[in-house]
């Protein structure tokens, strides 16, 4: 059993405190650790044989260290209800006085019901929180450490702080302070315990076992080393040995003595007042030192970056000896867990980046050289940041190398240079003409294009005005506008007729906007500019090539017009010198046909547009002429054409399509002297599913109808039959059935699309 239990006892323990509750603990003036409790843990760990790791802090961080499971023991502690739900604790070890400290020009602060009002200062984590909170006060301020309170109250930011007794009395004196403040009664009275987690018996019992071994006469030792002992009086006793007959021999070693007294005397008063000039000097270089600690922690933990000390062992393990409190942002990891191991820091290094690091690091360290490097962090959520790091190295006695430097975050930094860069760039490689200038005119940037296009070398407009380029071929009425709408704040663009540098003249086309500074106010001016030269030559060219087919389609269309209208006049001709009523017949539904073709090109002769038809407005004329031509007095003519432009191909066919239906009509709708209606209809059909817009167009009458044996005739008339192709040429089929939802007359219609021919 007693070797299952000696097996069972740790090698190590952690044991986390606070790091500012002198005489107890707190850090000298090199930051390394002090006071009572360092002294009686060493001794624990001499009694035990396991070995203390003392990890002294900011008390808050002090009790997350010990509840996030990093310590085993945390020291310093209080005990409250809070506390009893999750720690063990031993039997106290020393009582504390816990008051209120206020400053000597306040009055009537008693206790806690007199604090009403005045902003308390506390330590982060301390029991008097919770105490004073109890008591209904709210206008608490918390510090991360006693000192901080103390230096509040000691530069006049805080008048009112709850503390216990032991530090508030030796950070007022070593602030040279004390007579400037007053203190409470007491509070309450705490008591000092050290703690393990809930249900660790096994470790409680090895603490009690541990400071059980000490003996009472080293714990006054300790103490009497931290807080002193009372000061010995030294009485002399001058026995009399001799008295009556030697009177007079006595009498004259009084004197004596008394000379050698004097002297004595002085030379003690001179001593006393050395000493207490030196303690007095000491107490201010410590008073001082404390201030300049205290002024560098404010100025660290203000700056926007890390200051750090960086420690390289002989054996290759490094750690922090020193961070400012923006390590967590800059690392994401606390102060305290880099002290002995940097493992954390390590941890958060780009791996792209860290063998590049380390190898700076090894290179500072060999040549004692600044390090300085940019280098990038990655974070378990994915972040990515830039950092920066500064520091100059100092090799120390056992062969360590110690760096001295700054962190700070430069990933905005690396953003807009990387913008920059890329704006550079775009620039240098533009494809058009770049120029800066400022708003004089004179040029401060030109990119290579401007330098290809003007033929001027970059150090030869410097100090130039981009007038050197004018040719005196641009109207002046152009400079005017553009200069106008610059100084008016806006941007201009128009066409310059400029010269190169060869005497060359060219055509640029100009972007000019002015540039607005941090201000408000116009600083520079940015063009862009654009050689057109070749462009409006091919410009002039296709004008002039297009001029020439317009002219030449006029004539083809005048001419075919022509020779279309002669044709209809010799068929006219001929239809009036025939005796045959057949002959004649054909010849006049000949000469409409012709008379369609040739109404087309005359149409679109006189719109000179020869891309699309107004195929309503060619309709209108072509219906009317047919029926003025073949019609009567007792037949009407309605037309309801909704406007599309159609291509001359579509045109063609839809026009002789509705000259055959309409003469169909006129020869076998209506018998002599039987009057009625056609109609001829263009509209879009509704709801049509395709890509290309679909179009009907309708010929009705309201006149006999069609006959019994109507496919019979349909298949042996000339004139169906080019209806029936003309429909198929238009990409649809002829529908024949009767018209104006009647029973009576015919109707004839054809659905095609307006995109161009199937």
């Amino acid at each position: 059993m007693a070797q299952a239990a000696l097996s069972a006892v740790p090698k190590t323990i952690t044991v986390v405190l606070d790091d500012n509750y002198p005489p107890y603990v707190f850090r000298d003036a090199s930051g390394q650790i002090q006071g009572i409790l360092k002294d009686t843990w060493a001794l624990w760990e001499a009694r035990t044989g396991v070995a203390v790791k003392l990890q002294a802090m900011d008390w808050a961080n002090a009790q997350q260290f010990m509840q996030a499971g990093r310590a085993d023991v945390i020291d310093t502690l209080f005990r409250t209800p809070d506390r009893l739900a999750i720690y063990d604790f031993t039997a106290p070890y020393a009582q504390l006085e816990v008051s209120i400290f206020f400053h000597k020009s306040i009055g009537g602060i008693v206790d806690t019901a007199s604090l009403k009002g005045f902003t308390v200062g506390v330590k982060a984590g301390d029991a008097c929180l919770a105490v004073l909170t109890r008591h209904g006060v709210d206008t608490v301020k918390a510090y991360p450490s006693y000192a901080a309170v103390i230096s509040a109250a000691a530069e006049g930011d805080l008048r009112v702080f709850c503390m216990d007794k032991p530090p508030a009395v030796h950070l007022l004196n070593q602030r040279g302070v004390e007579q400037d403040f007053r203190q409470s009664i007491p509070l309450y009275t705490g008591e000092f315990h050290r703690a393990v987690r809930k249900g660790n018996g096994a470790m409680l019992q090895l603490l009690d076992d541990g400071f059980g071994r000490i003996t009472p006469a080293e714990y006054q030792a300790i103490e009497q080393k931290w807080l002193g002992k009372p000061i010995e009086q030294y009485a002399e006793t001058v026995y009399v040995r001799y008295v009556g007959d030697a009177l007079g021999g006595a009498a004259l070693l009084a004197l004596l003595l008394g000379g050698w007294s004097y002297t004595l005397r002085q030379r003690v008063v001179a001593k006393t007042a050395a000493l207490t000039a030196s303690l007095t000097e000491l107490r201010a270089a410590q008073s001082q030192l404390q201030a300049n600690s205290e002024r560098f922690q404010k100025i660290a933990s203000r700056l926007p970056g890390m200051v750090y000390q960086f420690l390289l062992r002989p054996d290759g393990s490094f750690c922090f000896p020193f961070a400012s409190p923006s390590i967590r942002d800059i690392y994401r990891v606390s102060p305290e867990s880099v002290l002995e191991d940097s493992a954390a820091v390590v941890a958060n290094i780009h791996p792209a980046d860290l063998a590049r690091v380390l190898e700076s690091i090894r290179l500072s360290a060999q040549n004692l050289t600044p390090w300085q490097h940019e280098y990038r962090v990655k974070f378990d959520d994915g972040t990515v940041r830039w950092l920066f790091g500064n520091s100059l190295p100092e090799r120390l006695a056992d062969g360590s190398v110690l760096w001295h430097g700054f962190i700070t975050d430069i990933t905005e930094r690396r953003k807009a240079d990387d913008k920059l860069r890329q704006l550079s760039r775009i620039t240098e490689q533009s494809p058009v003409a770049i120029v800066i200038t400022n708003l004089a005119g004179t040029i401060e940037y030109a990119n290579p294009m401007f330098t290809e296009v003007t033929g001027y070398a970059a150090d030869e407009l410097d100090g130039c005005n981009p007038r050197i380029l004018q040719s005196g071929l641009t109207p002046l009425e152009v400079y005017r506008d553009m200069w106008a709408n610059l100084k008016a704040g806006r941007v201009w663009h128009g066409e310059l007729v400029n010269r190169k540098k060869s005497g060359e003249f060219f055509t640029e086309q100009v972007v000019i906007a002015p540039v607005v500074g941090a201000y408000g106010k116009v600083t520079h001016y940015v063009a862009l500019k654009e050689d057109i030269t070749e462009r409006r030559k091919l410009d002039q060219a296709l004008q002039a090539s297009l001029q020439e087919k317009v002219a030449l389609l006029n004539e083809v269309h005048h001419r075919v017009k022509n020779n279309l209208q002669v044709i209809t006049s010799l068929l006219r001709l001929e239809a009036g010198r025939s005796s045959q009523p057949d002959t004649k017949a054909v010849l006049q539904e000949m000469q409409g046909r012709i008379r369609a073709m040739a109404l087309l090109h005359e149409s679109l002769y006189r719109s000179g547009t020869f891309a699309s038809v107004d195929l309503a407005s060619y309709l209108k004329q072509l219906a009317t002429q047919a029926f003025r031509a073949q019609g009567s007095g007792a037949v009407r003519l309605t037309l309801l054409l909704e406007p599309v432009l159609v291509s001359m191909d579509l045109a063609t066919p839809c026009g002789l399509l509705v000259n055959e239906l309409i003469s169909n009509a006129l020869k076998h709708a209506f018998p002599p002297g039987q009057g009625g209606e056609i109609q001829v209809a263009l509209h879009a059909v509704p709801g049509a599913v395709g890509s290309s817009p679909q179009w009907c167009l309708r010929v009705s009458d309201t006149g006999v109808g069609l006959p019994a044996d109507f496919e019979v005739r349909r298949a042996q008339s000339l004139g169906m039959q080019l209806a029936s192709d003309l429909a198929q040429q238009l990409g649809g089929t002829l529908v024949v059935g009767t018209a104006l939802a009647t029973d009576a007359g015919a109707s004839f219609a054809i659905n095609f699309s307006v995109g161009g021919q199937a």
